[in-house]
């Protein structure tokens, strides 16, 4: 049994009617040599990154598989999907001339599936200030906003006068891919980033202006209340000169 990827192309979404890029990954079972050979077909569903409503698709296989999973799905061919928790939660601030210049596309938002709480505890120069990371913690999840981006301002450097989230992000992050459950209640996975260990710091503060982005980014996508009330409390423990700042968000 090898788990196999297969991309695909969705000509038009049930739900938008716009054309997708899926890729899948599946168990495809070694069986007897038939003929004709066995096909297999799996409707598998999906969440319209346009509309955030569950689409469904049918796929064809050769031979027979199993635990077919939706890998990711793009609205271009080359996008990436990249959850976002800090201060990039903010669309106007990611998508700024400074930093991607537009080319991020928001497409809802999601949970960890894994648990994890968001955490102060990574220095930022640009920021000035304590910035957001995610640290492996029981019974708690972090949520944030999904964004599809081109795959050339994802990682590495570039020439123009904009960046990659791998420049913004800076040498104390590094990139993971993890699991997310969106608004449709469908696991995908997307690339974040988070702190190295070696770069985790305590006793260091955060900053009204830094909580600001991630509060506004968060309530633009429609994040729960409970989420954003918890996050801030985090925020005013780990600075507490603004309490009463950010209380007020």
């Amino acid at each position: 049994m090898a788990r196999e990827t297969k991309n695909l192309i969705i000509a038009e979404c049930e739900i938008c009617r716009k054309k997708h890029f899926l890729a899948v990954e599946s168990n495809h079972l070694v069986t007897t040599m038939e003929w004709p050979p066995k096909r297999t077909t799996v409707r598998v569903e999906y969440c319209c990154p346009l509309i955030s409503k569950t689409a469904t698709y049918s796929l064809d296989f050769e031979g027979v598989v199993e635990g077919v999973e939706v890998v990711s799905l793009t609205l271009n061919e080359g996008g990436e999907k990249v959850f976002q928790y800090g201060s990039n939660c903010s669309a106007e601030r990611l998508n700024s001339m400074g930093r991607l210049g537009g080319a991020a596309i928001p497409s809802g938002i999601a949970e960890t599936v894994e648990e994890y709480q968001l955490q102060f505890d990574v220095w930022s120069e640009g920021n000035n200030c304590a910035a957001a990371d995610m640290v492996k913690t029981q019974g708690k999840k972090v949520w944030g906003v999904l964004y599809e981006i081109p795959g050339d301002f994802v990682r590495g450097k570039r020439d123009d006068k904009r960046k990659t989230l791998q420049q913004i992000e800076g040498k104390s992050y590094e990139a993971i891919r993890i699991c997310l459950r969106d608004t449709c209640g469908i696991e995908q996975r997307a690339t974040t980033f988070v702190a190295r260990e070696k770069d985790r710091r305590g006793g260091i503060k955060t900053s009204l202006e830094y909580v600001r982005h991630i509060v506004t980014g968060l309530r633009e996508q429609a994040v729960r209340n409970e989420y954003i009330e918890e996050l801030k409390k985090t925020a005013a423990e780990n600075n507490p000169e603004i309490k009463r700042a950010i209380e007020a968000l």
